[in-house]
Protein backbone atom coordinates (compact mmCIF):
# COMPACT_ATOMS: atom_id res chain seq x y z
CA UNK A 1 0.00 0.00 0.00
CA UNK A 2 1.40 3.46 -0.62
CA UNK A 3 2.43 5.47 1.96
CA UNK A 4 2.39 9.29 3.00
CA UNK A 5 3.93 11.49 5.10
CA UNK A 6 2.20 14.47 6.62
CA UNK A 7 4.67 17.24 6.24
CA UNK A 8 3.41 20.09 8.75
CA UNK A 9 0.02 20.77 10.46
CA UNK A 10 -0.81 18.78 13.70
CA UNK A 11 0.54 14.93 11.99
CA UNK A 12 3.31 16.49 11.11
CA UNK A 13 6.19 13.47 10.90
CA UNK A 14 3.63 10.72 11.00
CA UNK A 15 2.79 8.92 8.08
CA UNK A 16 -0.41 6.86 7.07
CA UNK A 17 -1.10 4.03 4.41
CA UNK A 18 -4.17 4.09 1.58
CA UNK A 19 -5.23 2.10 -0.29
CA UNK A 20 -7.18 4.41 -2.23
CA UNK A 21 -5.94 6.17 -5.36
CA UNK A 22 -5.03 9.94 -5.10
CA UNK A 23 -3.80 12.42 -7.31
CA UNK A 24 -1.60 15.62 -6.74
CA UNK A 25 -3.94 18.23 -5.77
CA UNK A 26 -6.58 15.79 -4.31
CA UNK A 27 -7.99 16.85 -0.46
CA UNK A 28 -8.26 14.02 2.21
CA UNK A 29 -10.44 14.77 5.07
CA UNK A 30 -7.93 12.78 8.26
CA UNK A 31 -10.28 12.10 11.05
CA UNK A 32 -7.55 12.19 14.62
CA UNK A 33 -8.75 9.73 17.04
CA UNK A 34 -7.41 9.36 20.73
CA UNK A 35 -8.53 6.78 22.74
CA UNK A 36 -9.59 8.76 25.71
CA UNK A 37 -11.24 11.72 23.69
CA UNK A 38 -15.23 12.31 23.49
CA UNK A 39 -16.51 10.70 20.38
CA UNK A 40 -18.61 14.09 19.39
CA UNK A 41 -15.70 16.13 19.53
CA UNK A 42 -13.53 14.13 17.04
CA UNK A 43 -11.83 16.98 14.80
CA UNK A 44 -11.20 16.43 11.24
CA UNK A 45 -7.78 18.03 9.13
CA UNK A 46 -8.39 18.92 5.53
CA UNK A 47 -4.82 17.57 4.12
CA UNK A 48 -3.48 18.19 0.46
CA UNK A 49 -1.64 15.01 -1.54
CA UNK A 50 1.14 17.61 -2.43
CA UNK A 51 3.54 14.54 -4.11
CA UNK A 52 2.48 10.87 -4.67
CA UNK A 53 4.48 8.26 -3.61
CA UNK A 54 7.25 6.89 -5.76
CA UNK A 55 10.01 3.90 -4.96
CA UNK A 56 12.66 6.53 -3.58
CA UNK A 57 9.96 7.26 -0.81
CA UNK A 58 6.15 8.08 0.55
CA UNK A 59 3.94 10.73 -0.79
CA UNK A 60 3.35 13.96 0.72
CA UNK A 61 0.55 15.26 2.67
CA UNK A 62 0.11 19.30 3.24
CA UNK A 63 -2.19 20.93 5.77
CA UNK A 64 -4.64 22.69 3.31
CA UNK A 65 -5.41 26.53 4.36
Amino acid sequence: MPEYLFVNGPLAGQAITSSDAHVPGEILAVEVVDVAQDPDAIPWYDYLVEALPDPDGPGRLRLAG
